[in-house]
């Protein structure tokens, strides 16, 4: 069962380097820029902790399969910010559950 569960910011790396773990994809394709694993974790890290210091309150959730960490989901008001599910959780009905 796909559970989000609040965070605070000092937790969030955890949750972002799970989402990305064995994404050659997102690293390539689909990030700002071409980062390597840990670049492109520090520079999601670096850009919602410039965000948090532009908006009143930023909130933060992993997202968690059972006990198991698979990504992670920042918004603040009336917008998704950031948030990345791991690949191999990346499935019709976890999409859906996630969603």
């Amino acid at each position: 069962m796909i559970e989000l569960v609040e965070i605070n910011e000092f937790e969030l790396k955890k949750y972002v380097e799970a989402a990305y773990k064995d994404d050659n994809d997102l690293l390539e394709k689909y990030h700002v820029d071409l980062y390597d694993f840990d670049g492109a974790v520090n520079e999601t890290l670096r850009m919602i902790e410039v965000t948090n210091e532009q908006v009143p309150k930023i909130y933060y959730y992993g997202v968690m399969d059972g006990k198991q960490k698979i990504g992670y989901l920042v918004y603040f008001t009336n917008n998704l910010y950031s948030f990345g599910i791991n690949i191999e959780y990346r499935k019709k009905g976890i999409l859906m559950e996630f969603w």
